[in-house]
């Protein structure tokens, strides 16, 4: 089949990519960076541009595809205009929305349950799901037949399967554990379904061009769920160290991060499972029971060898120590407080310096939110 996959070299549309060329079929890569070797290397062939130049987009869809997938739509409005220009230029249409669209926390959710949008908190999950009512609405009325998929915490060689870690460079948590330098968790224990590249990639792959699955939804994952300190503790025991873990206070990340903030609280932390019976009846040959051990080893030593040179995620780093000497002032009973206290003591004077400006900074943007909030809203009604 000739397909192509509109983002195609990130987390999740680079493991559509992989899966794909493996199987034979003749992909494409849209992105707006130059394709890759190691995608070069799988057989991919790269289409450099702007997807959201509806001249660029009309000039490549033209070529025709037997399967598109997008990887980029958030908002119903992105759909609309994406599934008004590719109608007549493919046969199967595959939206990637997202697990979020599901209330957080829940146990072994099915693609069945009822979803009340307005129950939906985070602004990612709600745009989501408005997307996937537009298609379930009005999906009938194009050429293509279409389908959903819903991936949850995706993991694989570039992310590493905790909650809050960085998405520039995931090197730069491993490198916090490796200097015993304490890192952040928040998801108070409670176990988190996990999908990494490979299972989520095999599965997309099988739903190409199927007949059974026009018109229906798919969430992806693997059978174990995952708790996020099982992961740190298996990072320290792969680099010889024992991880410092400091359990997350929301209260101080919401005042320091909002955007963070409800990611963490919506998403990432709440325990969440899903259920893969419907998935596994049309993607059988997909592996749901990854070596969750042996997949992070593997991250960690492709990290080691094309990041740990590179520029660590210095948001990240600052973000976190930011409520290390939080902690550390506010004398609360936090879990390991003499780490803390130790840990904070070490840093140099000019970056406790860069660390209170970013507190400062961030105090008045929370003061001044529901501000923005309420100027927002009134801007809505006159117009």
């Amino acid at each position: 089949m000739r397909i192509l996959v509109v983002g195609g070299m990130g987390i999740i549309g680079g493991a559509i990519t992989e899966a794909a060329c493996k199987k034979g079929h003749d992909v494409y890569i849209l992105s707006r960076r130059n394709i890759t070797d190691y995608y070069k290397k799988l057989g991919a062939k790269g289409i450099q541009g702007d997807w959201k130049n509806d001249d660029f987009l009309i000039s490549i869809v033209n070529e025709d595809f037997d399967v598109i997938v997008d990887t980029l739509v958030v908002k119903k409005e992105e759909l609309i205009r994406d599934t008004r220009l590719v109608d007549g230029h493919c046969s199967h249409f595959i939206y990637i929305s997202t697990d979020a669209v599901y209330m957080h926390p829940d146990e072994n959710v099915s693609e069945e349950r009822n979803i009340k949008l307005d129950d939906l908190k985070w602004t990612y999950g709600r745009n989501k799901r408005e997307a996937e009512l537009y298609l379930f609405d009005e999906g009938d009325n194009y050429s293509f037949n279409w389908t959903i998929v819903r991936p949850t915490m995706t993991f694989g060689e570039k992310r590493i399967p905790v909650g809050f870690g960085s998405r520039k460079n995931e090197w730069t948590l491993v490198n916090r554990i490796i200097n015993n330098k304490p890192v952040l968790n928040y998801d108070g224990l409670f176990p988190h379904a996990m999908c990494h590249t490979s299972t989520f990639g095999d599965a997309v792959v099988e739903l190409f061009g199927n007949e059974s699955v026009y018109g229906e939804c798919y969430h992806i994952s693997d059978d174990k769920t995952v708790v996020y300190r099982d992961i740190y503790n298996i990072i320290g025991s792969i680099v010889n160290k024992s991880p410092v873990v400091i359990e997350g206070d929301l209260n101080i990340l919401k005042m320091l991060h909002y955007g963070k903030y409800v990611e963490m609280n919506y998403d990432k932390i709440p325990g969440f499972t899903l259920n893969n019976d419907k998935i596994k009846e049309v993607a059988p040959s997909a592996n749901y029971d990854v070596d969750i051990k042996k997949a992070v080893y593997e991250e960690i030593e492709y990290l080691k060898n094309n990041y740990s040179s590179t520029q660590e995620d210095l948001e990240y780093n600052i973000l976190t120590d930011a409520i290390l000497l939080l902690y550390r002032n506010s004398r609360n009973d936090y879990e390991n407080m003499d780490k803390i206290d130790s840990y904070i003591s070490s840093l140099p004077k000019d970056y406790i310096r860069i660390l209170k400006l970013y507190i400062f900074k961030s105090r008045i943007k929370a003061v001044l939110r529901p501000l923005y909030k309420m100027l927002r809203k009134a801007i809505g009604i006159i117009r």
